[in-house]
């Protein structure tokens, strides 16, 4: 299939180098493009994917984020779906977030739910279509985001490359990004599909050990300002099950 000049949709593959050959690409599609984001790539490296409705672009740097916010630069699609290497989309749940954008001209962000490889949901989902806000947002991953691109190029926003898989702050990328979307005055909607299917394993799951916790407290602080330790607090209660080490919470609060 050649690369039509206006896809309707783009998935934008976030990877590194060393994993990039062992993406499982979606089928060719009509009306899809895909763009592969590789860091870590050696200098003049060829590419690893060759398809004509593909796109692969070797970057510099560090951090998921930075991938996402090229992926937002370079995508040809009215509408970008976000994607991890080891990703599996489902095409029934792909066509439903498409189908929620062209029903809400006014929608900027859709947002669906994730299985494992059981067909298990990953976490706890509504069980009805919900605007987002900053209080249901936290758990959104990225793979679970198609946006409509003119409103965020318009608004000009972006990725916060201080968090995300990568950096230090190895969590929050999706949140952050949501809450700044919703800033903007944009608006942003979860609807009860399941998109993709994910390994059970996942750095925004982790709760032991120093590193989490000082990542959740930047996050917090940047999300919340001076009132980040309320919400905190709250999350924290909300969660208490998965927290394996209640002295590893000094690394959140101190």
């Amino acid at each position: 299939m050649a690369l039509i000049d206006a896809p309707v949709l783009t998935i934008a593959y976030s990877t590194l180098y060393h994993r990039a050959a062992n993406i499982r690409l979606p089928a060719p599609r009509q009306g899809i493009e895909v763009l592969v984001l590789v860091q870590g790539a050696p200098t003049d490296a060829p590419p690893l994917h060759r398809r004509s409705d593909l796109k692969e672009l070797h970057l510099d740097g560090t951090g998921v984020a930075r991938s996402r916010n090229a992926a937002i630069d370079h995508a040809h699609g009215r509408y970008l779906l976000f994607a991890d290497d080891d990703i599996d989309f489902l095409p029934e749940g792909i066509a439903a977030l498409c189908a929620a954008l062209d029903a809400d001209l006014d929608l900027t962000l859709v947002t669906g739910q994730t299985c494992g490889p059981d067909g298990a949901l990953r976490k706890r989902y509504s069980l009805r279509a919900q605007a987002l806000g900053r209080l249901n947002s936290a758990k959104t991953a990225t793979y679970e985001m198609m946006l409509r691109l003119a409103p965020i190029r318009a608004s000009g926003l972006r990725f916060d490359e201080a968090f995300g898989a990568g950096m230090p702050n190895f969590i929050g990328d999706e949140y952050i990004f949501v809450t700044d979307l919703l800033d903007r005055g944009l608006k942003a909607r979860f609807v009860p599909v399941t998109v993709a299917m994910h390994p059970a394993d996942s750095s925004g799951l982790r709760w032991s050990g120093p590193a989490p916790m000082r990542a959740r407290k930047a996050l917090f602080r940047r999300v919340f300002g001076p009132i980040w330790p309320i919400p905190a607090a709250l999350f924290v209660l909300r969660n208490w099950r998965r927290v394996e080490r209640v002295a590893d919470l000094r690394h959140l609060f101190l």
